[in-house]
């Protein structure tokens, strides 16, 4: 072997664990952005379900809030309801032509069996 191949042979070398070694270097480069994008979206799906999490419990307590206006609206209608009725009693021509009884006398019923 002549010096000439075999510096030919060396530089060949040489060139291959140089390819190698960007090939290996862009490799790790590969899997580092991988990770990182790995570690982005995991960051994104987290901040993603504490949103979620957060507007189901404030949905919560809405619907809560709604039952209780909804219970208070037909206290409130029912109140409603009797007052009307009673001005209702007092204003018809009926009721007004009605005598009031001072002392009112009641029966009492002696036989027990009806």
């Amino acid at each position: 072997m002549s010096i000439l191949s075999l510096s030919k042979r060396l530089q060949q070398e040489q060139q291959n664990e140089v390819f190698l070694n960007l090939l290996a270097n862009g490799f790790i480069t590969v899997i580092k952005a991988l990770l990182f994008l790995i570690f982005l979206f995991g960051l994104s799906y987290l901040i993603y379900l504490n949103q979620s999490a957060m507007k189901g419990d404030s949905l919560k307590k809405l619907k809560l809030e709604q039952s209780k206006l909804i219970t208070e609206n037909k206290k409130l209608n029912i109140l409603v309801t009797q007052i009307s009725a009673l001005e209702n009693i007092s204003q018809d021509k009926i009721a007004q032509e009605m005598i009031k009884i001072e002392r009112p006398i009641f029966i009492q019923n002696k036989n027990k069996h009806l």
